[in-house]
């Protein structure tokens, strides 16, 4: 098998943090395809992920209301109140409190609100878009790099293409990060094609 490396605009990764839970999307379109990824990943870069699933989320900061230890998603799951008060808590202390509680009566430990405990269903997005610059997105949020196939070569019509989906899907999820590298990845092409101008004519 051979394998083929791939060009693209790279972002600094931090710690890889991404929880347990997934979330799976469709968008508007024929073509149906369904996109999993986790769900405390793309909230962290999507503005329009983030105000569907975790709109009252608080910062990510201080320590859990039941153990009193550090909120570190680096070392554990953190829950979060989607009842209200968007509260942080470890899951593992809102699993031992839900035991406390009696039958279908859990409520969150700050707000006193129901503790909404279900995962969402399947989302269907209102904006059509082209399913591999979807995909392009969603490796990006994994790896850090925008990806363009060899295949297709920066010159051609079909690169300039793959970026304006990307620049798309961008524009619909609501992520600044992801349509910088979208820019990186342009200018880029555009420089290689003046190198290249400049040393044909040597």
């Amino acid at each position: 098998m051979v394998i083929k490396k791939t060009r693209g605009a790279t972002k600094k990764l931090g710690p890889i943090s991404l929880g347990h839970k997934t979330i799976r999307f469709q968008t508007r379109g024929n073509d149906k395809r369904t996109f999993s990824v986790h769900e405390d990943l793309i909230c962290a870069h999507s503005l329009v992920f983030k105000e569907k699933l975790q709109k009252v989320r608080k910062t990510l900061e201080g320590e859990c209301s039941i153990c009193h230890e550090e909120l570190d998603p680096c070392k554990g799951d953190i829950a979060f109140c989607k009842g209200s008060c968007g509260q942080n808590i470890h899951e593992k202390c809102i699993q031992q409190w839900t035991r406390t509680q009696r039958a279908g009566s859990t409520t969150c430990r700050m707000c006193r609100k129901p503790w909404v405990m279900g995962a969402e269903d399947l989302i269907t997005l209102d904006s059509e878009l082209d399913p591999d610059a979807v995909q392009i997105y969603l490796d990006w949020l994994y790896t850090g790099q925008l990806h363009i196939s060899e295949a297709i070569t920066r010159e051609s019509n079909e690169f300039n293409i793959q970026l304006l989906k990307a620049w798309i899907v961008s524009e619909a999820f609501g992520d600044r990060a992801f349509r910088k590298d979208i820019i990186v990845q342009h200018y880029a092409a555009i420089d290689e094609d003046d190198n290249w101008g400049s040393d044909s004519m040597l």
